[in-house]
């Protein structure tokens, strides 16, 4: 089956979808600094002391409850404890989990973003994943960016757009791109400005939909709560 996007799906185990993915609402009562504290204890010593570097309290707890939903889900997959998961990075610092004694790598892939008070978090099961959550906004040097990081032709299509479509149209194309790269292990460095990834073929629902393919990467789109836009890349299976 094609990915499942909880809450809302239903109870299956990951081996039954491509991938599945989970929204964490982040601003959740209570958001006091004692809120804090059960969050960092599932972290790494190197994940609480990135928390404590954000200045402002708020910040804090969004990257804290980012971390520890992602321990938590993988955890649950792993039937491990939370606080026990290692990573490593790879690519871009792209983290994946640290394989076992003896194996090259984990099958079991992951990936998350975060936008204002909301972070997706996705995993699939021997499938290179990505995905990126935007909360849709104005834009500045947009023409430096569709420069930048689309084809010629996006950008005259893009151009075509009504002015009131635009900052949500453009999130869609955005969104593609960075979860193709992040499935990729890839930054924006890596990216090739002559790679067409477009701006959607669907006007997507609450759940992913698929919405084309880019170069044997399947992509699928969602608008997981009002004013945000999220894309899921899914790569071909891991030999």
């Amino acid at each position: 089956m094609g990915p499942a996007l909880w809450p809302g799906s239903a109870d299956l185990p990951l081996s039954a979808w491509t991938a599945c993915a989970w929204i964490i609402e982040l601003d959740r009562e209570p958001m006091d600094e004692a809120a804090l504290e059960p969050e960092l204890a599932l972290l790494s010593d190197d994940e609480r002391a990135r928390a404590r570097r954000f200045i402002r309290p708020r910040d804090r707890l969004r990257f804290a409850r980012t971390r520890s939903a992602l321990r938590c889900i993988l955890a649950n997959e792993l039937g491990a404890r939370p606080e026990t998961l290692a990573f490593s990075g790879i690519g871009h610092g792209k983290p994946v989990l640290r394989p076992e004694a003896g194996s090259r790598s984990h099958p079991l892939r992951f990936n998350v973003s975060h936008s204002g008070g909301l972070a997706l978090i996705a995993l699939a099961l021997g499938r290179d994943v990505g995905v990126d959550l935007e909360e849709i906004r104005p834009v500045s040097l947009l023409d430096r960016i569709l420069e930048s990081y689309f084809t010629s032709e996006e950008s005259s299509w893009f151009r075509s757009v009504a002015p009131a479509d635009r900052e949500r149209v453009f999130f869609r194309g955005w969104t593609r791109k960075e979860a193709i790269l992040k499935a990729r292990g890839i930054g924006l460095a890596g990216l090739d400005p002559g790679e067409p990834t477009g701006f959607g073929t669907i006007e997507p629902g609450e759940r992913f939909e698929p919405s084309g393919s880019v170069s044997g990467i399947d992509l699928y789109e969602c608008r997981p709560r009002p004013g945000f836009h999220a894309a899921l890349a899914i790569g071909p299976a891991l030999a």
